[in-house]
């Protein structure tokens, strides 16, 4: 007759209320709980510690995304906004930013904002990878084709190349009440 194995389950972790994280550029943060709650750190913190070592160590975090001033504006925004939760149905459309978030938005440049959206994946935090998303895209989208090609570094063609673009895709181009005819 086999043997029954019994797995003993880790107890449940209780967090301190601040807890110390290394940046890849070698700088302590110390960041709130509030603010890590939802995020993939928790989760690591969780697989590699017990509720005493929590309360002595730093923590490193690795991706090259994971910088101080990035994690700063993170960490920022999850605080302010701890309580929004977003259902599955919620990725799939466009989300309304509020006044609170514009003007959050508004602060970043285009690197800034790319940097974040970066760290909001790195940290698994669904809510600031959606709207800092949604964020960027409205911002693009009131950019016209410089702007848009001096943010994200992309030289202009050259004439002869624009003007091969231009006959391969006139339809682009076209006015929409000429698209509909």
């Amino acid at each position: 007759m086999a043997e029954t194995v019994e797995l003993k389950k880790k107890p449940p972790i209780s967090y301190p209320e601040k807890i110390t994280l290394l940046t890849v550029d070698q700088k302590k943060m110390v960041v709130d709980f509030v603010a890590l709650k939802d995020s993939k750190v928790i989760n690591m913190i969780d697989s590699l510690m017990c509720e005493d070592t929590i309360k002595e160590l730093t923590f490193p975090l690795h991706d090259k995304f994971a910088t101080e001033a990035t994690l700063r504006k993170a960490f920022e925004w999850m605080e302010r906004n701890a309580g929004i939760e977003l259902k599955p149905e919620d990725m799939e459309s466009k989300i309304k930013l509020d006044a609170k978030q514009i003007d959050f938005f508004a602060q970043l440049d285009i690197d800034a904002h790319i940097g974040l959206i970066l760290a909001a994946n790195y940290l698994n935090t669904l809510p600031l990878l959606h709207y800092s998303l949604q964020a960027l895209a409205d911002k693009m989208s009131a950019m016209n084709v410089d702007a848009l090609r001096s943010a994200f570094a992309i030289p202009a063609p050259s004439s002869e190349e624009e003007r091969a673009l231009r006959a391969k895709f006139a339809w682009a181009l076209e006015e929409p009440s000429k698209q509909s005819k």
